[in-house]
Formats: structure tokens, C-alpha cells, sequence
């Protein structure tokens, strides 16, 4: 995994794509989410996978905005721990999480969740 935010291990094929992509084409087995064009690029970054493949990923500040956003449909264990990891990840950039709220439209919850983490 990544981002190593959770003990969890979640198997299935989790695919971003943005609003009026036509998904027809991809597995039914994959979980597709769709998002505005203008946050769609937001934290992309390049990774190898194990097997010498470049994919795109989100960055750390990306993933944690992306579960505060879905949070009803997560887990609570496994919010609350990928939130937990976060906080005490030496590469965590808090100024740069909440401008990725600021963009997405949900800072205050941001930074009250954060703020309870820190505590």
C-alpha cells in the first residue's frame, strides 16, 4: 500500500475519474468515484508500482480530504486510524491540507478533525 494510513487491506480496485467520464469500458469489479474537473488533479502524483508500472496516485493530504469528503461510507476504525497516522506522519503538510479543503469545499470540518486529532 502507499500510504500506509491503515492495518487495513482492501483488495478491490478503487477508480477516480472525473464527471461525464464514460466508465462503460472498466471492470464491474472496480469501485469508481467521480469528481469535479476542477479537483481532479488536485495532489496527483506519479508512483512505480512493484511491478515497474507508473500510475497515478494522490498524495497523502489528497487521500485524508478524500476520506473526510466520504466519510459516512468509511469505516469509522478505519478513518479514525488513517486520520491517527496522518497526524503523527513525519511528511504531513497541514497548510497544504487545508488549502486542499479550501478547494474542495469542506476546510472548517477539516480543521476541526484535525484539530481533535492533535489533542
Amino acid at each position: 500500500m502507499y500510504l500506509n494510513f491503515s492495518t487495513y487491506n482492501n483488495s478491490a480496485i478503487t477508480i477516480q475519474l472525473t464527471k461525464g467520464y464514460n466508465a462503460n469500458r472498466i471492470s464491474e469489479d472496480a469501485r469508481v468515484h467521480f469528481v469535479n474537473k476542477s479537483i481532479y488533479e488536485l495532489g496527483i502524483q506519479r508512483v512505480e508500482t512493484m511491478f515497474g508500472n507508473t500510475v497515478k496516485v494522490y498524495d497523502h493530504e489528497r487521500t485524508i480530504c478524500d476520506l473526510i469528503k466520504n466519510r459516512p461510507d468509511i469505516d469509522s476504525e478505519i478513518f479514525s486510524q488513517a486520520l491517527r497516522y496522518y497526524i503523527k506522519s513525519q511528511s504531513k503538510d497541514i497548510p497544504r491540507l487545508f488549502d486542499y479543503a479550501r478547494k474542495m469545499k469542506f476546510e472548517r470540518q477539516t480543521q476541526e478533525l484535525v484539530k481533535v486529532h492533535y489533542e
